[in-house]
């Protein structure tokens, strides 16, 4: 599967502090499959699997080709206009954005019954708020898919405490930052985070606790994640 975005932001105020953007996506993919590979439950005999029973699918269609297209939109806020270190506390900064995906709907089958991917949307927003006087900002962030009968709800935020200010002038001081939280993953789990900052760079880690009907054979245990970041300032920007 391969695809292409393009995007173009245009600034919605003279002082550049927030910017309308608008993306587009197309792209083109290519499904296979071996049925040779495949076990299929109506051979099985009664005490096990055997391969010398019909699977009584049809086997007509090996792979199949479709195009995609996808589209979305997204509005930011950043009262710093991209020029200050992201370890400040006197920044306000905000992004919500909608899109769909497989606005075409592709024809997805191998067994060319006519069935069609369901159109993909998806709603999200992030924000970064800091207290005024105070080493302390919030950073609530959500997202929303649907999919046909399909959705999931991701809604938390993370608790910053600035442990150190970077020097603006000198720049012998780099900012310093440490943020922990959680997310919630509607009926399947609880997402504890903590994010380390240092200057351009972000380590984050985080653990998924599970909530669903699931826990009774996983006894509550989840996945754990590692994330690396950076950075990367405008040098186009004083």
């Amino acid at each position: 599967q391969a695809s292409l975005t393009c995007a173009y932001h245009l600034y919605l105020s003279s002082k550049k502090y927030s910017t309308l953007g608008l993306g587009l996506q197309s792209g083109f993919a290519q499904r296979s499959l071996s049925y040779e590979a495949v076990t299929w439950g109506s051979q099985y005999d009664g005490h096990g699997y055997n391969s010398s029973l019909p699977s009584q699918e049809p086997t007509n269609g090996t792979s199949f080709m479709h195009a995609d297209l996808g589209a979305g939109l997204v509005w930011t806020y950043n009262n710093t206009a991209g020029a200050i270190n992201v370890t400040d506390n006197h920044d306000l900064k905000a992004s919500f954005g909608f899109s769909v995906l497989h606005i075409v709907r592709p024809r997805y089958s191998f067994y060319q019954s006519g069935e069609k991917l369901y159109m993909k949307y998806v709603l999200h927003g992030t924000a970064l708020i800091s207290m005024p006087n105070s080493n302390i900002a919030f950073a609530p962030g959500f997202m929303y898919f649907r999919q046909g009968p399909a959705q999931e709800i991701y809604p938390g935020s993370l608790i910053r405490y600035k442990l150190r200010q970077d020097s603006k002038y000198t720049g012998f001081y780099s900012g310093q930052a440490i943020s922990a939280g959680a997310f919630l993953r509607a009926k399947d789990a609880v997402v504890v985070t903590v994010l380390l900052e240092h200057s351009n760079y972000a380590l984050g880690m985080s653990y998924d606790l599970n909530t669903s009907h699931l826990k009774t054979a996983s006894m509550g245990r989840g996945g754990f994640e590692i994330s690396l970041k950076y950075h990367m300032a405008n040098s186009n920007k004083k």
